[in-house]
């Protein structure tokens, strides 16, 4: 049975456990990285997130399944993300935008973690319009305070779907596009390889911490695509999976 508060819970958690991990080339709990990106800004938009993935959860019970819209909750915990923080940036695009749909996955399916990301797939396929439409303002608003020269300039994308939205945009990539986004977007169509690797890897350290089963993942993560924020974000994923499973009672 969906309980939409224990989802809030448990997301909020996901999300305060992935920047007090020690993780080279992140803010972590003993080190800010600049004006933007501290630990209390990360903590603030865990906070700030958590009710949108109640209101998921929610739409869930009472669409009885996968619901005709969920990108616009996207939107909305990225746009108010940065309440009671002094961050000019929007630092979790990336991981709203993973973390909705493998919430979502875990929502309307009884699949062990390692499997939620063809799960993940078929989200993305049965998507709608509107779902894209959001995505797109979720990227809009996102890279408004990007430095990238080509974000700013980027196309809008479109796609009946979300899946279809992806293979676009992989498609309307130029030279200038750097090898982490096509490494992002390439998740997005192969269901997510590199987070099911991450959460295997830490879901065998079953005696250790969720702090350090974060750091240990991240370290995996790295050895595939070296950039920390991308690997973080999918850090967050990995907690998630990990605290809803049956069994999960890791403590911070």
């Amino acid at each position: 049975m969906i309980n939409p508060h224990e989802i809030q819970r448990l997301t909020t958690l996901a999300l305060v456990a992935e920047p007090l991990a020690e993780k080279d080339g992140c803010a972590t709990r003993t080190k800010d990285l600049s004006e933007d990106l501290k630990l209390t800004h990360f903590l603030a938009v865990a906070v700030n997130s958590g009710e949108y993935f109640y209101e998921l959860a929610q739409r869930v019970v009472d669409e009885g399944g996968q619901p005709k819209v969920f990108y616009d909750l996207c939107h909305e915990a990225l746009k108010n993300s940065n309440r009671n923080s002094k961050s000019q940036k929007y630092i979790n695009n990336g991981l709203l935008g993973v973390l909705f749909p493998f919430v979502l996955a875990r929502l309307i399916s009884d699949k062990r973690g390692e499997d939620l990301g063809e799960v993940v797939l078929e989200i993305l396929k049965k998507s709608s319009v509107q779902d894209v439409q959001f995505r797109e303002k979720c990227r809009n608003l996102a890279w408004s305070t990007s430095t990238v020269t080509w974000r700013r300039v980027f196309p809008s994308v479109g796609g009946s779907n979300l899946h279809e939205y992806y293979e676009n945009k992989l498609n309307l990539f130029n030279p200038d596009v750097s090898e982490v986004d096509i490494f992002w977007t390439k998740q997005f169509l192969s269901g997510f390889l590199l987070i099911k690797e991450m959460y295997l890897c830490a879901k065998t350290q079953k005696d250790s911490s969720l702090i350090l089963r974060t750091e240990i993942a991240y370290r995996l993560g790295m050895q595939s695509i070296k950039h920390p924020p991308l690997v973080a974000d999918y850090n967050a994923v990995v907690n998630f999976l990990l605290l809803s499973e049956k069994d999960g009672d890791s403590t911070l």
